[in-house]
């Protein structure tokens, strides 16, 4: 199964979806203008950005064979969305191994099995042990990881007063060291804008760049 399409996202994407959902078979009465969030699909494909998300989702929803309810399993890691406003084609290629090869203009960028824990959250294949639900903590469990250690004793020549840090008797100032010179200076190249206006943008200041002559000093 090939699930690809083509998008370009002319306006970029700061907060919202680009992604297609595939629906699952609707009741018979049904119709596409119906279609809203809460519509059943059965796998979501496609980039999303928001905030801190910026991804090319791939969602898929799966019958539990037990309850009878669809659960969604959220790929993991997904690659990011592509920063620029170009057109891209996004492809989502499912074989008959259950992996799941997804690309951006036809490079791959994550090959995943729909099978896999470590793949899919949570994975649709039950873990073989889980925490005991029945289990507690108990009353006189210390958190604690480590402790002093008791037979530990100061040494007899232990200077409190002492400082951590010294500094190195032996070291010498390098020859050629410039005392006088500051680490930044104004850039000589650097020129104020002509629409610079003193009363309402302040007084203008040339950016700073790393002084040359400490960079070629020892």
């Amino acid at each position: 199964i090939v699930l690809q399409y083509e998008a370009r996202l002319q306006q970029g994407l700061e907060c919202g979806g680009a992604y297609l959902k595939y629906l699952r078979p609707q009741e018979a009465a049904w119709v596409p203008k119906k279609f809203d969030n809460e519509s059943p699909y059965s796998i979501m494909f496609g980039p999303d950005r928001c905030g801190g998300t910026n991804k090319v989702h791939f969602i898929y929803k799966h019958k539990n064979p037990k309850s009878g309810e669809y659960v969604e399993h959220h790929l993991k890691y997904p690659p990011s969305v592509p920063t620029d406003r170009l057109t891209h084609v996004y492809t989502a290629v499912l074989t008959p191994k259950n992996e799941v090869h997804i690309l951006i203009d036809g490079e791959e960028k994550k090959a995943v099995n729909l099978l896999s824990g470590d793949d899919f959250q949570p994975g649709i294949i039950p873990p073989k042990a889980i925490p005991d639900p029945d289990d507690k903590k108990p009353a006189d469990w210390d958190e604690t990881e480590k402790i002093p250690d008791p037979k530990a004793k100061k040494p007899d020549d232990w200077d409190e007063d002492a400082p951590m840090e010294i500094e190195d008797m032996d070291a010498v100032k390098p020859e050629g060291w410039l005392d006088d010179e500051p680490e930044e200076i104004d850039d000589p190249e650097a020129t104020k804008p002509e629409d610079w206006d003193d009363e309402e943008d302040g007084e203008w200041e040339a950016p700073k760049i790393v002084n040359p002559k400490c960079e070629e000093a020892p």
